[in-house]
């Protein structure tokens, strides 16, 4: 790895609280500093909403290694008695640095061949 991340995504609909965003929290955890963090909050599809805005992100130049983290604790809003909403939601969390990796991709095609390059373990 070795790489350090320059951007941070946090993707949740559960954060441990509403204000400030808890994606700055988790980067001081992290020991990023002060990166430039975004909570994304769009329930199922906000690690999918992270992930492009990630590759936009390093295909504009804005950003070279943004870091998305996909996280939800649905056991803090849900009754695990209920059936109907107990067996679908569950409590998980992933993350994977972004980014282009210079050495394989040349200059010339990097906006086509964008790819999330490395996990990261939670």
């Amino acid at each position: 790895m070795g790489q350090r991340a320059d951007f941070m995504l946090l993707a949740t609909t559960t954060p441990d609280y509403p204000c400030p965003a808890t994606v700055s929290d988790v980067a001081c955890r992290l020991g990023l500093g002060q990166v430039p963090a975004v909570d994304v909050a769009a329930v199922c599809s906000g690690f999918l909403y992270g992930l492009d805005l990630a590759r936009a992100s390093v295909e504009t130049g804005t950003y070279a290694r943004p870091l998305v983290i996909g996280a939800e604790v649905y056991t803090s809003i849900i009754d695990p008695l209920d059936r109907t909403t107990s067996v679908v939601c569950a409590d998980g969390a992933g993350a994977v640095l972004c980014g282009v990796d210079t050495a394989v991709v040349p200059a010339s095609s990097r906006r086509s061949t964008w790819a999330a390059t490395e996990p990261v373990a939670t």
